[in-house]
């Protein structure tokens, strides 16, 4: 097979569904593609996405208590 063959051969293997899919498993949607398959980061993404949701709950609580406190001292002036 020349490589003029060649050539063309591999560009019709890129335009197939199969070469498609081969071409996302590169770069950074490579990387997001894998990490998603994978169990652990799966997991790791669940677990630091429920404490940051929790302590961003805290945090909102905290300041609303103190907001409620600082209109109550407020308002007994």
């Amino acid at each position: 097979m020349s490589e003029q063959e060649g050539d063309r051969v591999k560009k019709k293997l890129e335009d197939t569904v199969g070469g498609r899919k081969g071409e996302l498993l590169k770069g950074y949607e490579g990387v997001w593609i894998n990490a998603r398959r994978n169990n652990y980061c799966y997991y790791m993404n669940k677990i630091i996405s429920m404490g940051l949701s929790l302590a961003m709950a805290i945090i909102t609580l905290y300041l609303k208590l103190m907001a409620m406190k600082f209109i109550k001292a407020h308002n007994d002036q």
